[in-house]
């Protein structure tokens, strides 16, 4: 293992532009995520960390903190075969759905 590299995950001195040091809470659906996984005790923060590690600088770039953490989670269920790529991906289109239906009115 390379210790002398960081990985894009580990943005720890570059030059990233200005920190916004505003407290911002959780928003609702990401307690919620971070509330079941600590709950079921089916997914660890080590194995959640894991996933991220995984998931490939692109992918972690266009995603925001708490959306990375969740796909982490959902990757996770499947690996441990709790869930099938199928059920997860139409549990979202499902909310995808219901988000579009609410901004029609």
């Amino acid at each position: 293992m390379d210790h002398g590299r960081q990985g894009y995950h580990d943005i720890g001195g570059e030059a990233g532009g200005p920190i916004d040091r505003a407290t911002k809470p959780a928003p609702r659906w990401a307690q919620v995520v971070d509330a079941l996984r600590d709950r079921i005790k089916v997914v660890s923060l080590h194995e959640q960390r894991r996933k991220i590690e995984e998931m490939g600088a692109d992918l972690y770039a266009r995603l925001g903190y708490y959306e990375i953490r969740t796909l982490a989670v959902a990757r996770l269920l499947v690996e441990k075969g709790l869930l099938t790529e199928g059920e997860l991906n139409a549990r979202i289109a499902a909310i995808r759905a219901r988000a579009t239906q609410r901004e029609d009115r």
